[in-house]
């Protein structure tokens, strides 16, 4: 198996500035449950407070990455769905910009189940029920 996979052929011509160019007019922003996601970039806005002036102000950046930390982690799950809502109400009334959006959910919550909860609010808030829901479990580091 390893010496298929080492025997690819070099792909023809380098991705990434195309990978770039796709995310130019597109900002992703992560709701963030805790502090420690957003302690991993830099040069990243990261919002407290989401009100509309600040989600709007958010939206014309060219930035294409922001994080809202909404420290839901440390509320009751019927608190965090409810503030999931909230926000996602608040960004689908506020997106007018140009730009297109994206919103993820970066959560450790489902340890405090929070999941699907805050997830399905943040859904019914942004008004997309077709919005897909993708789990990607993070394990330890191995030796």
């Amino acid at each position: 198996m390893i010496g298929r996979l080492l025997a690819i052929p070099p792909w023809p011509d380098d991705p990434l500035p195309t990978i770039r160019s796709l995310g130019s007019d597109r900002v992703v922003i992560a709701l963030d449950d805790d502090p420690t996601g957003t302690q991993t970039v830099r040069a990243t806005p990261v919002l407290t407070r989401w009100d509309r002036p600040h989600l709007s102000s958010l939206l014309e950046r060219p930035d294409s990455l922001a994080f809202l930390l909404t420290n839901s982690r440390s509320r009751p799950v019927e608190l965090a769905a409810l503030q999931a809502r909230e926000i996602g109400r608040l960004l689908a009334g506020t997106a007018t910009s140009s730009r297109g959006w994206s919103v993820v959910s970066r959560s450790d919550s489902t340890l405090r189940g929070h999941f699907p909860a805050e997830v399905d609010a943040l859904i019914e808030g942004l008004g997309v029920p077709e919005s897909r829901v993708l789990l990607a479990h993070a394990t330890g580091h191995r030796p």
